[in-house]
């Protein structure tokens, strides 16, 4: 699907936006019609889906083996962007139903799986073009952030699906605890994501897939971001006490389980970028 570098361009800010609509769209509380609902998240998950693939997604069935894994890891880190197209109007935690904070988890669940494999296919595909040590390091961050985010999503589904039963007051202290460690495993999840994006937009500016000013800005937020997720603890933040004071915004930012996969998502577009690129593969 070769296209002009206009096309292109054009593909990617309608990709751009779509990601940006659905991540507002899913941060905001609002109470939709169903048949609104339906039609907000098949718009959404349309337009970044089909974006995608015209940007580059569709290298991963063609060309070589070092290209369709960089075009499918594009599609795969952007994924959970695409998905967030399912908790439109869902909002922040507090005030929904169980059924409604069981979709969330279940989302966030399935995007920690894909985001793992994202970057696992992209260690295997730096591999492949030569570059070994900075996507080991990253390699060796995500393969033990990716259980850690599959336990706390796990936990948290079935928290809110026990929620829903009528003995769930009986289980008050027992769902405290859990509560407790699946902040614990959280903090540890984004501490290794961010440095895993760290890692592999070093090895990407290496391989030349990345500009050396992107890399170096999207290691220096990420090693920001550490810092002020360690400066939260291993506690998750209460939102109520962390917005009096502006200084401990920041921590209660970074913290929030989608957001360690923002970075991840930007390095999917650059990938998806250059896998559509023809003149950069024309050898193959």
């Amino acid at each position: 699907m070769p296209t002009t570098r206009v096309t292109r361009r054009l593909n990617l800010f309608i990709l751009c936006a779509g990601i940006v609509s659905a991540t507002l769209m899913f941060g905001m509380r609002a109470i939709y019609a169903p048949g609104i609902h339906f039609g907000i998240v098949a718009v959404q998950f349309a337009v970044i889906c089909l974006s995608a693939v015209a940007l580059g997604g569709w290298a991963a069935r063609s060309g070589s083996d070092e290209r369709r894994l960089f075009a499918t890891a594009g599609l795969l880190l952007i994924t959970p962007f695409a998905l967030f197209s399912l908790l439109a109007g869902i909002g922040p935690p507090g005030g929904q139903t169980a059924d409604e904070n069981q979709l969330r988890y279940v989302v966030l669940l399935i995007s920690s799986i894909v985001v793992g494999g994202g970057f696992l296919v992209l260690r295997e595909a730096l591999r492949k073009s030569g570059e070994e040590f900075y996507s080991t390091l990253g390699f060796a961050a995500i393969v033990f952030a990716t259980p850690a985010y599959i336990t706390w999503g796990g936990v948290m589904v079935e928290l809110f699906r026990e929620a829903k039963l009528p003995t769930a007051g009986e289980a008050q202290a027992w769902h405290a605890a859990m509560t407790d460690l699946t902040d614990i495993l959280l903090f540890f999840a984004g501490v290794l994501t961010y440095l895993a994006t760290a890692a592999f937009a070093a090895a990407l500016a290496r391989k030349q897939l990345m500009r050396r000013g992107a890399s170096i800005a999207m290691i220096t937020l990420s090693f920001i971001a550490l810092g002020f997720l360690a400066t939260r603890g291993l506690k998750f933040p209460n939102p109520d006490i962390v917005f009096q004071h502006w200084y401990t915004i920041p921590s209660f930012i970074v913290s929030i389980p989608a957001v360690p996969w923002m970075m991840p998502c930007m390095i999917g577009i650059v990938l998806l970028w250059r896998a559509g690129n023809e003149k950069h593969w024309s050898a193959d």
